[in-house]
């Protein structure tokens, strides 16, 4: 076990904090984007565990030192109580990096990469080696379709608009639930809608679905309807987890 010190703390969202933490020993704490951890900690005399997905931007995870992540606010939850509010110097263990949300070798002609809340943590994690790849290559294309309530929910929008000026095959769509849409990257409604405008194709596209479980759920049985199998769809989902 690896063990971590907190450096940063900042406000994402409302409800949602990001943590930026780097090894007791200024170690090296290598990943591949799309990973995710589990960190190790005390609350009120009792231990727990909790899953996080990293959200750090190397341009060399293999010689990453900071490892960053999401975190919401759940009322009464372990990890909430112990990390929201945590001043920096807090110190918890760490294991992993495990997960399979990982990109393949071998880009498709189209990536569709879905997100609820902190689900679009891996994703961020992704962005230098996205870039990279769709710089040298101008005839990819990377969808991104990030559901939330509000716009204010939106995690990191700055970066995922900057991405889309800066790369003309990224394509970002906040689908904003319970808020009329104000800025063009903006949609109505749930993201499974806009997944079925994009009309994705099995022998064409490859898509991950990250975050809430219902939200997977129904993605994966839109998909399936039009062709897709376990090969070509990659998910996680976030689950309440035990002690």
């Amino acid at each position: 076990m690896i063990t971590l010190i907190l450096r940063e703390r900042r406000l994402l969202a409302a409800g949602t904090v990001q943590l930026v933490f780097t090894g007791a020993g200024g170690e090296l704490l290598p990943y591949r984007p799309g990973q995710f951890v589990r960190l190790h900690f005390e609350h009120r005399g009792q231990a727990w565990q909790r899953s996080y997905s990293i959200a750090s931007r190397c341009a060399d995870p293999s010689h990453c030192r900071r490892l960053v992540f999401a975190l919401s606010y759940v009322a009464g939850g372990p990890a909430s109580e112990r990390l929201f509010d945590a001043p920096p110097g807090l110190q918890l263990g760490m294991t992993g990096p495990y997960g399979k949300l990982l990109l393949p070798e071998q880009l498709p002609p189209r990536l569709i990469l879905c997100a609820t809340g902190t689900g679009v943590a891996p994703y961020r994690a992704m962005a230098p080696q996205l870039v990279q790849a769709l710089q040298s290559d101008p005839a990819l294309t990377v969808a991104l379709l990030f559901g939330c309530r509000r716009a204010g929910d939106a995690l990191w929008a700055n970066e995922w608009r900057s991405l889309a000026q800066r790369c003309p095959g990224f394509h970002y769509r906040c689908c904003l639930s319970r808020e009329t849409p104000s800025e063009p990257q903006h949609c109505a409604g749930h993201l499974q809608s806009q997944l079925q405008l994009l009309a994705p194709e099995p022998g064409r596209d490859r898509v991950y679905l990250c975050g809430n479980p219902s939200m997977i759920d129904e993605c994966f049985a839109l998909l399936k309807l039009r062709g897709f199998d376990h090969r070509s769809v990659r998910r996680e989902k976030f689950l309440l987890a035990g002690r």
